[in-house]
């Protein structure tokens, strides 16, 4: 059995799901109801539909996967039997993320850049705490602020 773990919450995407409909909607109307609609609006109608099907693909169908075989997500894939896993505040974005690292990488002499292109980093919701504890274990590091900045 596979898991999707969403890196947003339901209701952020409802919002920004009925922005998206709200607006192609007028612009769509604003087409058909116009004889000579402007190149503007056209274009803008385009680009608006083009970025709605990207996130809908990015976000949605190409959304970190966790299974008892392990965890991917897009070109990375750890394996089960590998993963360490953590809770990690993240200044930039102000919110907690689950940190999922493949423990047969020695990232000692990694840089900082290199150790969190080697990660799988999805917003922290405590909802996925359960989930993650099913197909992955107690594998939980112990200490979350063991790496050094380089």
């Amino acid at each position: 059995m596979k898991k999707k773990l969403y890196d947003f919450s339901t209701s952020i995407a409802i919002i920004v799901l009925l922005a998206y409909f709200l607006v192609l909607f007028v612009l769509i109307y604003t087409i058909c109801s116009s004889p000579h609609p402007g190149w503007f609006v056209i274009s803008l109608t385009a680009f608006l539909t083009g970025t709605l099907i990207y996130i809908i693909i990015i976000y949605g169908l190409m959304a970190p996967t966790i299974s008892s075989a392990g965890i991917k997500h897009r070109k990375k894939q750890i394996d089960h039997d590998n993963i360490t896993w953590t809770i990690r505040y993240n200044p930039r974005y102000r919110y907690d993320e689950f940190i999922f690292r493949d423990r047969t990488i020695a990232d000692a002499h990694m840089t900082r850049r290199e150790r969190a292109r080697a990660e799988i980093a999805i917003q922290y919701f405590p909802k996925y705490e359960p989930i993650i504890l099913k197909f992955i274990g107690n594998n939980q590091e112990q200490k979350a602020g063991e790496h050094h900045e380089k």
